[in-house]
Order: structure tokens, then sequence, then C-alpha cells
């Protein structure tokens, strides 16, 4: 056992809350436009792993999203065109 070879780990360089600012922002910048819906889709996933994960991001992280939901009531009439006669018949 005397050609053990001992490995030494560099430190974190990054906190794990700095990762998910890293990430959001290649998701939700860099992979795909927010019109595909796999933008939709791989966002979704990357916010639900770090909600059940538990990891910290902070709120300006996520200032990333907000022009997404205020678009998305008429996205989602793109996709379901009752959707933007429903309120005619609920009035």
């Amino acid at each position: 056992m005397t050609n053990v070879i001992s490995l030494s780990v560099p430190q974190r360089r990054q906190t794990f809350s700095q990762n998910a600012d890293a990430l959001i922002d290649v998701f939700a910048n860099h992979r795909r436009t927010s019109e595909d819906v796999f933008w939709l889709k791989e966002n979704g996933e990357l916010l639900n792993i770090l909600e059940c994960s538990g990891t910290p991001v902070k709120e300006e992280s996520l200032a990333v999203y907000q022009r997404f939901y205020q678009q998305l009531p008429a996205t989602m009439t793109f996709f379901c065109p009752i959707l933007s006669v429903l309120p005619l018949y609920l009035s």
C-alpha cells in the first residue's frame, strides 16, 4: 500500500445559490426562446428541481421570468382560442 495517492480536492468556488443563478440565466436566456414550448418545459423542470432540493434562489435571479408571466395570458390564448372569448360568456 505504498503506492496510495492522496487527492486534494479544491474548495468550492461558487455557492449553491450562485450555481442556481447561473443555471437560471442559461436556461431562461441562452438555450431556447421563450416562444418554444420546450423552453417552458425545461425552465419548469429546473425551477421544480431547485424548489424540491431546497436550493436558495435570489429574487433577482427569478426576474428573468417576469416578462414571460406578464405575457402568459396572451400566450395561452394562442394555444387555446376559447380562452380569449371565455370572459364574454362568463359575464
